[in-house]
């Protein structure tokens, strides 16, 4: 399995630059992907320490992210994803561009998470100092965002390091794994950049937090529209109403 990594062609031999496998996955299942109007330039790079936070829509998101942001992040992920995909893992290993670790059981306290997210951001093994994570905390393919998770976007205040939405749509098309289906048709992934939000112009971690949840709901609805004209989105009302309650 690990030689198969090694060996395909277009992955094994940009193992530095890029995650195992997304060239593949990117080849074989998306036959294009776009970025939409009025889109923000992607502001992350390798060394800037940006939080990429990102819509978590399908399993192929683990690939084809690291394509859209140009490869400049390492992923957080579940170590979960880790034993689906221990050749991925033993490669992503060797630069540390994916940051397993293993969910729940912290409680209110993060303080031990927080250092162990800081050893990753400043070990000479990352190449990547900027980080893509999933602050809805699991895979949403509804047309209504999720609240978003408090950890990292307090973990981005107390750090100053300045966060990016980016909002991705298309990939649910191309692995479905709930019904076990792998489109072969391949699909086409349209995605945005938002403006960076930079944690030192706010107050307090309460209003900086209120300000990334009300404007990744706001560009939610707004990029899924944009993505697929065709789909129905909810109501300007239900938007208002579904953004009222994440605060409560």
């Amino acid at each position: 399995f690990v030689l198969f990594f090694f060996f395909k062609q277009k992955t094994a031999y940009e193992i530095a630059q890029r995650l195992v496998g997304s060239e593949m996955c990117i080849r074989d299942r998306v036959q294009k992907k776009q970025l939409l109007p009025t889109s923000h330039p992607l502001y992350a790079t390798r060394e800037n320490n940006t939080l990429l936070m990102v819509n978590h829509r399908s399993l192929a998101d683990f690939f084809i992210h690291d394509c859209i942001t140009n490869y400049q992040a390492s992923y957080l992920s579940r170590m979960m994803v880790a034993l689906l995909f221990p050749g991925t893992w033993f490669c992503t290993y060797l630069d540390n561009s994916v940051w397993y670790f293993v969910r729940g059981g912290r409680g209110e306290n993060l303080d031990d998470f927080f250092a162990w997210m800081d050893n990753n951001f400043n070990t000479k093994r990352t190449q990547r100092r900027s980080l893509i994570v999933y602050p809805e905390g699991h895979r949403n393919t509804t047309s209504d965002p999720l609240p978003l998770k408090r950890g990292m976007i307090k973990y981005s205040y107390t750090r100053k390091y300045p966060v990016q939405l980016v909002l991705a749509f298309g990939l649910e098309d191309a692995i479905k794994e709930k019904q076990f289906l792998l489109n072969t048709n391949g699909s086409t992934i349209k995605y945005w950049f938002s403006e960076p939000f930079f944690p030192e112009k706010y107050p307090t971690l309460d209003a900086y937090y209120n300000e990334i949840s009300t404007k990744f709901s706001q560009y939610f609805y707004n990029v899924l529209a944009l993505s697929n004209p065709k789909k129905k989105i909810p109501s300007l009302q239900n938007q208002t109403q579904h953004l009222s309650l994440i605060h409560i």
